[in-house]
Order: structure tokens, then sequence, then C-alpha cells
């Protein structure tokens, strides 16, 4: 099992009213696999994301991933096992605005100085430019963010969150602000990714991008359900 959460819960405070955001949701991820969660604005599903990401701490419950305890670790041990172990691609893209393309794609590998999961600065730099010449920007490497195409963004942040070989990619709408042949661009590195042996875990609204996952699970009100729930 690369991921397993166990009755996890949370809650965010203030406003009006306590939201809950995460009831007691279970959840397993195996090693190769690609699920994707679905439903409605502001069920829990980006909650559910940063979680399972090692970025938001749980109120309750657990979580196991790769046979380690996450939330045990402090925050800078934390921050090293997440580089080593989860890529992230956002709809957003998150590209750091003044760094260059080839910089941008080389920042995971920073949080790994100092640990044993280091890669030499060389071995990093030679796997970035390889990435990015998969990924149709190797012309664009000293360019910054500002003059790339949404589409060159998100392919930007997808190398990014490859390049030190993760476990497990977590992806909250990757395709969202993409045209079609940019989201099928994603879409299919997604799937290669599993197919050499990583894990997705996707949240969508996409109809397309779910297609792409070998299971869906729906989210509402916090919980998981293998089927959507349709309210009259």
């Amino acid at each position: 099992m690369l991921l397993k959460l166990d009755d996890v819960s949370k809650t965010y405070l203030g406003g009006d009213a306590p939201v809950v955001a995460l009831a007691g949701v279970s959840l397993s991820v195996e090693a190769g696999s690609f699920l994707a969660i679905r439903g409605p604005s502001g069920c829990g599903k980006t909650t559910l994301l940063l979680t399972a990401g090692t970025l938001l701490a749980p109120d309750r419950g657990d979580l196991i991933l790769t046979g380690e305890h996450p939330y045990r670790l402090n925050s800078d041990a934390r921050a090293a096992f997440r580089a080593k172990h989860l890529g992230f691609v956002f709809q957003q893209f998150h590209l750091v605005p003044y760094l260059s393309v080839l910089d941008n794609v080389l920042a995971p590998n920073l949080a790994l100085q100092h640990t044993q999961a280091a890669v030499a600065a060389d071995v990093a730099r030679q796997r970035a430019l390889q990435l990015l010449d998969e990924f149709g920007l190797a012309n664009r490497a000293g360019h910054t963010p500002a003059r790339l195409s949404s589409g060159e963004r998100q392919r930007c942040a997808l190398a990014r969150a490859l390049l030190n070989q993760p476990k497990l990619l977590l992806a909250d709408e990757p395709t969202g602000n993409l045209d079609p042949e940019n989201a099928e661009i994603v879409l299919s590195s997604l799937r290669n990714f599993v197919k050499q042996g990583g894990s997705v875990l996707l949240v969508t609204h996409d109809d397309r991008a779910a297609a792409s996952a070998d299971q869906t699970l729906w989210m509402n009100q916090g919980q998981l359900s293998p089927r959507e729930t349709v309210h009259s």
C-alpha cells in the first residue's frame, strides 16, 4: 500500500460556523494506480489532497505514506520527505515568477539538500533538461514563467513535479486552465507516469481528466463514496 488514510477528519474554525471539510475519510492508494476524486465545489476535495500531500495536518485520524507517518515528523523532516516521495501539479501552476523555467523545475531538489536523498546538482540539472526536452520546453529553459503560455506553464509545473522521481503525483484540477490539446498532453503524461510504476491522485471537475483514471470516487460533504450523490 502506497498511501493510506484512516478515519481522517478536518474542520475549519471561524466565520459563522465550523466547516467540516473531511468527515472520517478512509482511503487507500496502491502503487501503480490512477485514482480520481470528483465532487461539487466546497465538498472537501482539495483539503483531502493537501492532507494526503502532508501539507495540512488532520484534526483526527492517521496517514501512512510509503510505510511512514509523515505527520509525526518535524516540519523540516516532513518537507524533505514530501520532496522525496511526492510531486504536485495545481490548476494555478504555482511557478516562481522570478526564476527561469529551468530553475523552477530544479526547485524541488533544494528541499533534499543535506539529506541522504540529495541529488548532485549536475545530475539534477541533467534530469531537468531531459524533462524540459520531453515536454517541448527545451527552448524555453531560460525564460521566466510570464513568457510562457498556460499550456507551457503547466508542462513546466509537471516537469518540476517529476524531477525527484516521486512515487505519488497529487494533481488538483491540472487541466482546469488548459485548452483541449494541452489538457491531453498533461493527461497523457500522467498516464505514462502510472505505466512506469508511479501513482496519481487526481482531483477534478473535468470528465476527460477523470476518464484517464482507473477508478473514480465521489466526495460530498467531506465523505467519499464509489458513486455520485445526487440531491433533489
